[in-house]
């Protein structure tokens, strides 16, 4: 869903950098699939590591050099340097979209990722089960909430030059 996002609001781009911590085994594992999606789809993908805060800068930096959108997958060093990742990009006019909604406040143009209310209530669910019908976790069936819900940050859309809405229309 990303991916398709990414291709809605940026139906020109040819080149993707996914911007992740290659220390992270969950952001190897979503960026293979990002990247997996993204070539499927004709993009050339980018992959640009950053395993440090310290690194955060000039990665950021490669990546807006090297292609025409960043993508980011759900990423602990991500979140933690979202504002200057946001920074960069805005300043080289180079679209960020992540895999989590929050981080769309903190400056990214948009995403289709992660809502941690609607995971939320997935959880409680899975805890209603166990704790009053009886249920053991290894029965219950792993739930991914999708909202579906779109986040785009109009302010950087503007700053983008960027109709967000108009283009997914």
């Amino acid at each position: 869903k990303q991916v398709a996002l990414l291709k809605a609001l940026m139906p020109d781009a040819k080149t993707v950098a996914l911007l992740f911590n290659p220390g992270e085994v969950n952001s190897i594992a979503l960026a293979t699939l990002l990247k997996d999606e993204l070539q499927q789809e004709g993009f050339e993908a980018i992959e640009v590591g950053v395993q440090s805060e310290a690194e955060v800068s000039t990665a950021t930096r490669k990546a807006c050099q090297r292609a025409d959108v960043i993508l980011t997958p759900t990423d602990n060093m991500v979140a933690a340097t979202i504002q200057l990742i946001a920074r960069i990009a805005k300043e080289n006019h180079t679209p960020l979209i992540v895999s989590d909604n929050l981080l769309v406040k903190q400056g990214a143009l948009a995403s289709r990722g992660v809502d941690y209310h609607a995971s939320g209530k997935e959880a409680a669910k899975m805890v209603q089960a166990i704790l009053f019908e009886e249920k053991k976790p290894a029965d219950i069936p792993i739930r991914i909430s999708d909202s579906g819900e779109i986040v785009i940050n109009e302010q950087v859309a503007e700053i983008l030059g960027l109709d967000a809405y108009r283009m997914l229309e």
